[in-house]
């Protein structure tokens, strides 16, 4: 991660500014992100918001689970090198629900440019994507099977008369549920 951090860095890209104010909307006290060289590694280093004239710096190592996890995942999201798939596991761990947004735009930003395919058991994180882009994942006999939702659930959606996220907390998105689901569209 300190490579590519480094690499966006001195490429001098809008991309680590992007990053950084990305970076500070998830966790707005953190304001800077430092790579610097010690002997022969690369350490990364968090700069907080000012507070009585001194910008408090921290090892990332010190710094919480969820400040790790969020700059991992933007720096995947951010780096201009990605693969043609970028497949994430659940990003809403350990960052603050209030993140949902921000996660949720990054990743559809980065989609305009790569694949980008993410498992989530989050509602107010699925409430950020449009519901043609959600696929829905359940267990039939024993079998696998991925599916759009329906028309008919895509149109109340439309009329907001619910949302991807109601229907995942009701269980219409789930197995239980797969009336709700054109098993044939995927």
């Amino acid at each position: 991660m300190a490579a590519v951090l480094r690499r966006l860095r001195r490429s001098n890209q809008p991309r680590f500014t992007q990053l950084e104010n990305a970076l500070n909307a998830v966790i707005p006290q953190v304001s800077e992100i430092l790579v610097q060289q010690v002997g022969s590694f690369l350490s990364i280093r968090l700069v907080h918001n000012k507070k009585e004239g001194k910008a408090p710096t921290f090892d990332l190592g010190l710094e919480s689970d969820g400040t790790i996890r969020a700059l991992a995942l933007l720096t995947a999201l951010y780096n201009n090198r990605r693969a043609n798939l970028l497949a994430i596991e659940e990003p809403e761990l350990a960052i603050h629900p209030g993140a949902a947004r921000v996660i949720a735009e990054v990743i559809k930003e980065a989609a305009l440019t790569s694949q980008v395919m993410i498992t989530t058991h989050d509602p107010d994180l699925l409430d950020w994507f449009e519901p043609k882009d959600i696929r829905v994942v359940n267990m039939v006999d024993g079998e696998t099977k991925v599916g759009q939702i329906s028309a008919g659930v895509i149109d109340q959606i439309r009329r907001e008369l619910t949302s991807p996220g109601e229907l995942l907390k009701l269980g219409i998105l789930s197995s239980s549920g797969q009336q709700a689901i054109d098993f044939t569209a995927a």
